[in-house]
């Protein structure tokens, strides 16, 4: 069952691109990724930074009398060196090219954004008071955003042959049935840049799906959860009509748990940056010959995962995703962004395009669930 908790979430955002702040998105729940993280000594001014930071959250902070937070660090010099794993809210925002810590200020106002992008329920309670007028307005407004990030999606020839990758995948495991690209964990495209470009991306596969159907266009539709969509983002989505479905959580449910796609629809999993126990509970519940050929998954590499276990480097708090990793070993994944080059940075980094072929029970491989 897809584990699905409301939680405030924090935006990749910094002070200057040259900051990079490691807890890039929470999505459905603390969802983040464990690249470039390092160990740096906390100062008390950036631990008062950060308790601010939680708040904002949700996540407990730490108060710790030490001036060094345990530190997490992946690189292969420190795992030589034995060094442990901290919890998730000790991570610390440090520089792209000099890996330091940021200053107290710098992380007071990656606080400060952070908290004007938090949306979840708070955003909603304040949208349903708004008049008709300035709802329409920030409709319009979200809207003229994501416009503008269908053409930045539209202009990237990287991602162009990337969404010609997801229409050829689609439409060949389709066989006449209708096709859903079901986007779950997009965020909020209101308030997140990377969202609205994931959005586009979905949108213009959509698109080329149509174009290459000859039928009518109800047969290609598009279908999104993410529990901090908010009442603009519904609309946004919504569109003229038909543009986008918002599931509801049961629906979702329903989709990640199936044990394959159904005779009359084709799901097209589009997952970008998703936590790994929700890749896990698509994969596990389509651990046949059957339903892996009608896969297509649209995600972090599932590679990425095999080589953070073998490395160790993985949160040891978290369950390893073990049908992912026996999965990366048949996966045929072709990256969106190689090298994370779209203007967007982060939007679509390490990201994939993946299918799997097999004649045979023989081609499956053995999932070993400890690590």
């Amino acid at each position: 069952m897809c584990v699905v908790t409301p939680e405030r979430r924090l935006e990749s955002v910094a002070s200057k691109p040259s900051v990079r702040v490691v807890k890039k998105k929470v999505m459905f729940a603390s969802k983040f990724t464990e690249q470039d993280v390092f160990s740096v000594p906390v100062s008390p001014a950036a631990r008062v930074a950060r308790r601010e930071l939680a708040k904002v959250t949700g996540a407990p902070s730490r108060d710790a009398d030490d001036a060094r937070a345990p530190t997490r660090d992946v690189t292969p010099r420190a795992r030589r060196r034995g060094g442990a794993m901290a919890p998730d809210d000790a991570w610390t925002p440090v520089t792209r090219a000099g890996k330091r810590a940021i200053g107290a200020r710098a992380e007071a106002a990656l606080a400060a954004r952070a908290a004007a992008t938090n949306r979840a329920v708070d955003a909603r309670a304040e949208e349903a008071a708004l008049s008709a007028e300035e709802l329409a307005a920030r409709v319009a407004a979200c809207a003229t955003r994501v416009e503008r990030a269908t053409a930045d999606v539209r202009a990237a020839s990287r991602l162009d042959a990337a969404v010609d990758a997801v229409r050829d995948a689609a439409a060949t495991r389709a066989r006449g049935r209708a096709v859903t690209v079901l986007a779950l964990g997009l965020g909020s495209p209101d308030a997140s840049a990377a969202a609205r470009c994931q959005l586009a991306f979905a949108s213009r596969a959509c698109e080329r799906l149509r174009e290459r159907s000859n039928d009518d266009a109800t047969r290609v539709r598009l279908k999104a959860y993410d529990p901090c969509f908010t009442i603009v983002d519904e609309k946004v989505l919504a569109g003229d009509g038909d543009e986008c479905e918002t599931l509801t959580r049961e629906r979702c449910d329903e989709y990640v748990s199936a044990s394959s796609s159904t005779k009359d629809e084709l799901v097209v999993f589009y997952m970008p940056h998703c936590e790994g126990h929700l890749y896990e509970d698509v994969v596990r519940a389509r651990w046949s010959v059957g339903a892996l050929r009608d896969l297509v998954c649209v995600g972090n590499t599932f590679e990425t995962y095999a080589d953070r276990w073998r490395a160790k480097s993985a949160d040891p708090e978290k369950k390893r995703p073990s049908h992912v990793i026996a999965a990366s070993s048949i996966a045929r994944a072709s990256l969106l962004d190689p090298g994370d080059t779209f203007a967007v940075q982060g939007a679509f980094n390490d990201t994939s395009v993946q299918t799997f072929e097999l004649e045979s029970d023989e081609e499956l491989p053995a999932v070993v669930d400890a690590s």
